[in-house]
């Protein structure tokens, strides 16, 4: 058992020593010119849209529907694994009651 833990803990710290190394370093001063400015990092990606309507539009990252950022935690369900429709319902409410706000029905 403690083998296990010295592995998950060597391997986490290892993880993370490796994110940290990989993290860019910016000055946020204005002394130099290549150097990204606070500002900069922390405006939005510009929204995209079909141009049909402006309720519902995205960027990189999220869903915009009436101008409020969406986060999309979605799931799938498959209906050959449960073929009874009756008891898709279950499944549903679950997936609900779980966060989840997007399904993906493979038939």
């Amino acid at each position: 058992m403690s083998k296990f833990k010295l592995t998950w803990t060597f391997s986490a710290l290892l993880s993370f020593s490796l994110v940290l190394l990989s993290w860019p370093l910016f000055s946020f001063g204005t002394s130099s010119s290549h150097s990204l400015s606070f500002q900069t990092l922390l405006t939005d990606p510009p929204r995209q849209s079909t141009n049909l309507t402006d309720a519902v539009q995205w960027d990189n990252y999220t869903l915009f529907i009436n101008n409020q950022r969406i986060f999309l935690y979605s799931g799938e369900f498959h209906a050959f694994r449960l073929p009874v429709p009756d008891l898709w319902l279950d499944i549903f409410q679950k997936m609900k009651a779980a966060g989840l706000n997007g399904v993906r029905f493979v038939c």
